[in-house]
């Protein structure tokens, strides 16, 4: 989950379900003086009692677009995706790789909780 200063930044926010367990959380800068920048991240639930779990998620913080890949055991795995030199392009590609990848980033983050 993004941090609370960096969470403050964002004017827009929202959550698109995609099913009843699983759903991206959008958050957006589009004001102020400083460069616009996105998170999207991938959020599952996996047992009615718990709460969501991020188990991947794409942003251009550290200046470059990337993807980070979550574990349970809170260690993740960064990898950078192309800079397209354009900030709204690099959200847009961002939003199509994780359409694509988020089932199976679904099921590898449940068979490492069953583990």
């Amino acid at each position: 989950m993004v941090g609370s200063k960096e969470a403050m930044e964002f004017d827009k926010e929202f959550f698109i379900p995609i099913t009843h367990q699983d759903g991206f959380r959008v958050r957006v800068k589009t004001r102020g003086g400083d460069r616009h920048t996105y998170v999207i991240q991938v959020e599952c639930q996996f047992a009615e009692e718990e709460g969501w779990l991020a188990v991947i998620r794409a942003d251009d913080f550290h200046d470059l677009p990337h993807l980070d890949i979550l574990y349970p055991s809170g260690e993740k795995q960064k990898v950078w995706l192309r800079d397209l030199g354009d900030d709204k392009m690099n959200m847009k590609e961002a939003r199509i790789i994780l359409i694509e990848r988020w089932q199976q980033e679904r099921s590898r983050y449940e068979q490492q909780l069953n583990k």
